[in-house]
């Protein structure tokens, strides 16, 4: 009996300990309002690992679900400014709704998502805290379309290619995974962009969302395994550099004479032998300058 009321006691005294350490400072509290109440979501720190104000990287868990509900306030500030300004106002919502999927917030993830359904836009979710964010887009990555592009200044494709891309996007850095799957989806999606297979990138994140459905389902994030490989292209050499080779190599011997240069641009011509007579007369004039100093400090030696 004395023991259990020993554990019993223990246990309390582990949980009050953990809610004080958990405990934000007012003065932290006040510094991160400030940042807020500014709209300082990016500054000159920002970049694809890190993609909000460094303040908002630095955030720590406990940080982050308390801004939650301030976040919230501010992104709802810009709904009355998109009464005035319709595109001003869900644009900066957007951004919010992004900072709060990031913080933790389903709600503002799956909002982001209704809105990208509705307008056909882009999704950008590869920051967000959930692991769930393949089960939300199930639907659309599913769906049976041939590949096409829409639009030509800022070419898009059909909506499930689209969402194949911003899964591996958002697998890459979410770390909820297992870092193989995060290493993989890196690989698949840098591949993806080399070859411009988006039929090949739809079906391999596909087939892994079926293979990995019941575990994601069950928020079980760490059973998940690393998907089919999409093949890098060939390299050139030890550069580093990437090609398609769509040609087979022609032999040497079939190789034609090396074409004659084309003769030279008078104009270029004139260029550069002004170029080369002004060199001779400047060298010219520093040998003369050189050889009266020489002469006088000759003479100031001989008479000293």
């Amino acid at each position: 009996m004395k023991a259990n009321i020993y554990l019993g006691a223990a246990i309390l005294i582990l949980q009050v300990g953990s809610t004080l350490c958990a405990d934000i400072a007012e003065s932290r509290k006040m510094e991160i309002l400030k940042e807020v109440e500014a709209d300082h979501l990016s500054d000159g720190s920002t970049s694809q690992e890190n993609p909000f104000a460094a303040w908002i990287m630095d955030l720590t868990k406990e940080e982050k679900q308390w801004m939650i509900p301030t976040a919230r306030k501010r992104r709802d500030h810009w709904d009355a400014e998109a009464k005035a300004v319709p595109e001003f106002g869900v644009a900066y919502r957007d951004d919010w709704n992004g900072l709060l999927a990031y913080l933790g917030d389903e709600d503002a993830l799956r909002a982001l998502i209704d809105r990208m359904r509705q307008s056909g836009g882009g999704l950008q979710v590869d920051h967000a805290a959930s692991g769930r964010v393949p089960v939300y887009l199930e639907n659309e990555l599913f769906l049976e379309e041939t590949f096409e592009w829409l639009g030509t200044d800022a070419p898009q494709v059909k909506q499930s290619f689209g969402i194949a891309a911003s899964i591996v996007g958002y697998l890459h850095f979410n770390k909820n995974y297992p870092q193989e799957v995060r290493e993989w989806a890196g690989r698949t999606e840098r591949n993806a962009k080399e070859t411009q297979d988006w039929t090949l990138l739809r079906s391999v994140v596909r087939k892994w969302y079926r293979a990995n459905e019941a575990f994601i389902r069950a928020e079980q994030y760490d059973d998940a395994k690393p998907g089919e490989e999409i093949p890098p292209l060939p390299r050139i050499g030890d550069t580093g550099a990437r090609r398609i080779d769509l040609r087979p190599p022609v032999p040497e011997s079939s190789r034609g004479p090396a074409p004659a240069r084309a003769p030279a641009d008078p104009a270029t011509l004139h260029r550069e032998e002004n170029r080369r007579r002004n060199s001779l007369f400047f060298a010219a004039g520093f040998a003369v300058l050189a050889g009266i100093g020489l002469f006088f400090a000759w003479r100031r030696n001989k008479h000293s």
